[in-house]
């Protein structure tokens, strides 16, 4: 007879910092929410870059509020790495930030039922495999700050 050996699981994806990206991960260290801004138009972006997705100024990282309502979310079922499996279901929700800029965001501290579009949430900080902070948005917290 023949034994079935099962694998242990592969390790969990990492967040990757590079020049681009530092400002953001540095800012999440510290349990601060960092965006884009642009001092020409007053744009804010989350995504990483060189210049202002508007009018292309120069950017700079900046403290966002960490405060946002929920715009949309899915209860996630599918398997989309193996290292994951444990965690199934997970939920995920497309943040308006109070800046204007949405993010898509694990959601924590909450159940499916319980959310409505246009709750508000705020940021909290998660620690990833390779020990870099990364955000996560639940519920208010007391006080409505971050």
């Amino acid at each position: 007879m023949s034994e079935t050996r099962q694998e242990p699981a592969p390790p969990k994806p990492v967040a990757v910092r590079d020049e681009d990206s530092a400002g953001f991960f540095d800012g999440a260290a510290q349990g601060i929410l960092m965006l884009q801004h642009c001092s020409r138009c007053g744009a804010y972006s989350f995504t990483e870059g060189h210049h202002c997705p508007q009018c292309l100024t120069p950017v700079e990282w900046v403290k966002a509020s960490g405060r946002g309502r929920i715009y949309s979310w899915t209860l996630n079922y599918q398997r989309l790495h193996p290292a994951y499996d444990a965690d199934l279901p997970n939920l995920f929700g497309w943040v308006e930030l109070e800046e204007g800029p949405m993010i898509i965001t694990k959601l924590v501290d909450l159940e499916q039922d319980d959310l409505r579009p246009g709750m508000p949430v705020s940021v909290r900080f998660m620690a990833d495999p390779g020990g870099e902070s990364v955000p996560v948005f639940g519920p208010v917290l007391a006080g409505g700050g971050e």
